[in-house]
């Protein structure tokens, strides 16, 4: 909550809050047991039936503490903490900062994977997390934003699986013609060494959904009408300290710099409303 408000000042929490409490209505009309819960707030922190965990400030390991707590006693009373969405950015709600195990020029990797898991190892999730970011400035309309379109799928305002323009903007494209189903719903770009697990992600939400890797593909021989118009857009590529693009990987281990690596996105190819 002290996060939220000093990030978005008291009347954007005030209405992002409005907000996730809608949410969290329209997802316990569907049948499921969904709380708002501030780490710094007890009272949020009491679900009822004596489940609960102790307040704490907004350090990522107390944060994974009270996770921890939550998943324990629900536990206790034959229920499960099945998922959580992570509410704002590494401000609000920090990341884990994680020695990296690759040599490159990463020295620490930013992961939410230790607030999936209960176990000292957090390499195996053990519930979904997700994060939606507040954007880079105080203006909570990206979060607003975000928040309305969720509350607005679970009351059955659901997007239909036609292919748009508006899923995915990127200037001077037509749609895609006479797209199979898999393709209208979800499309894929990944670095070709995690060509195999992005497959099984991918699979998870459209079996059958076309997976590009870098390489072969690289900035300059994409055709990015391969990626518009999706409902779902998985990416898996790698990023750089310091620079815009993003970048594939052969599949072998990769000795170099991360800026040696075939650039296999640029952001001119995105258009900036997306």
């Amino acid at each position: 909550r002290t996060a939220l408000q000093r990030r978005l000042g008291a009347d954007g929490f005030a209405a992002v809050d409005r907000r996730l409490q809608h949410y969290a209505a329209a997802l316990r009309r569907r049948g499921v047991a969904a709380h708002v819960c501030y780490c710094d707030d007890a009272a949020s922190l009491q679900l009822g039936d004596g489940i609960s965990a102790p307040a704490a400030q907004g350090e990522s390991g107390a944060l994974r503490d009270i996770l921890r707590s939550l998943s324990g006693s629900l536990t206790e009373h034959g229920r499960e903490l099945g998922a959580v969405m992570l509410v704002g950015g590494d401000e609000v709600v920090p990341f884990h900062r994680l020695p990296n195990p690759i040599p490159d020029d990463d020295i620490v990797v930013l992961s939410d994977n230790p607030y999936a898991s209960d176990d000292p190892g957090y390499l195996v999730p053990q519930r979904v997390v997700s994060r939606l970011p507040e954007g880079d400035s105080g203006d909570p309309s990206l979060l607003l934003a975000q928040l309305d379109r969720l509350t607005a799928y679970h009351y059955g305002n659901r997007p239909s699986t036609r292919i748009t323009r508006a899923a995915l903007s990127i200037p001077g494209l037509r749609p895609l013609r006479s797209p199979s189903a898999p393709e209208v719903l979800a499309s894929g770009y990944c670095a070709e060494i995690w060509k195999e697990t992005s497959r099984a992600v991918l699979d998870a939400f459209a079996p059958g959904a076309r997976l590009h890797s870098s390489p072969p593909l690289q900035a300059e021989n994409l055709d990015p009408r391969d990626l518009t118009g999706r409902r779902l857009l998985y990416v898996n590529l790698h990023g750089a300290a310091g620079l815009p693009n993003f970048y594939g990987q052969p599949d072998a281990v990769w000795p170099g710099a991360a800026t040696r690596l075939p650039i296999a996105l640029r952001p001119d190819q995105i258009h900036s409303d997306l």
